[in-house]
């Protein structure tokens, strides 16, 4: 890719001369060390160049660390753990599908009984976004 190339060759050039320590020289070396990603925002512009969005996503965790005794119990605190970073991600995952994680999960649970194995991606938000968003009650 020509811009990344070019990208490349400034970096390069620029860091024969910078000092290590100075502000242009760790700015080059966050470029070095973030190139792989910087190649993938530019031939897919989905990914976003920074992570505000996880941090957002994070902080739903830093305020329920607030509230832990009704988070966790004393007895089990890593499958408590577990079950929070599931649904935190099945939560989010129908957030970036479009569906209200609220009439998911009611759904779901209603239907994961006796649904077919053979078709658990239909479960995914995703899956039941496409299969059953338009009839679920």
């Amino acid at each position: 890719m020509p811009i990344l190339q070019e990208i490349d060759r400034l970096r390069e050039e620029l860091s024969r001369t910078a000092l290590p320590k100075s502000g242009l020289g760790e700015a080059l070396r966050y470029l070095h060390n973030q190139r792989e990603a910087l190649g993938r925002h530019l031939l897919d512009g989905r990914p976003k160049p920074d992570n505000n969005g996880a941090e957002n996503q994070l902080r739903v965790v830093a305020v329920g660390r607030n509230y832990a005794d009704e988070w966790t119990t004393q007895t089990e605190p890593v499958g408590s753990a577990r079950r929070a970073a599931l649904i935190y991600s099945l939560a989010q995952g129908c957030k970036w599908a479009g569906v209200e994680p609220f009439r998911y999960f009611k759904d779901v649970l209603l239907r994961v009984a006796t649904h077919p194995a053979s078709r658990i991606e239909e479960l995914t938000p995703t899956g039941w976004a496409e299969t059953f968003a338009s009839t679920a009650a």
